[in-house]
């Protein structure tokens, strides 16, 4: 269900969900498998009358909560599922006492509306004479 709600959000943007994609798909399942013996892997949804309209898929280590994958019915975006989505990942964080609620990488709006401190993050190539 995550997959599929994922590939019709992003359906309508000119970047396609990366789940369109079934080795993504059978990563991503290898990945819960691992994390959750660990205990590290946070999978949230939001349902309304039955019927999942957000979800999340993310992770919480060492007092961070991180903010990875999420996903909602994009029929419903005047609604604000991702919000209500957002409200529930935080206060889960802070009753799991984390420190640290990390949106991760990404200029979006929505990040600068909620966060308290936005780091700079630089990237370096190292590359090859030719």
């Amino acid at each position: 269900m995550f997959f599929d709600q994922h590939v019709r959000r992003w359906q309508v943007t000119p970047h396609p969900s990366l789940f369109c994609d079934s080795a993504n798909r059978s990563f991503y399942r290898a990945l819960v498998s691992d994390a959750d013996e660990v205990e590290w892997l946070r999978f949230t949804s939001i349902e309304l009358d039955g019927r999942t309209i957000a979800s999340h898929f993310g992770f919480s280590h060492r007092g961070s909560y991180m903010w990875y994958k999420p996903s909602f019915e994009i029929e419903l975006a005047r609604r604000s599922p991702g919000e209500v989505l957002l409200r529930s990942l935080l206060v889960a964080a802070v009753d799991e006492r984390a420190r640290v609620f990390d949106f991760g990488l990404g200029d979006e709006a929505f990040k600068h509306r909620f966060a308290n401190r936005i780091p700079l993050v630089r990237t370096w190539g190292l590359y090859p004479e030719r």
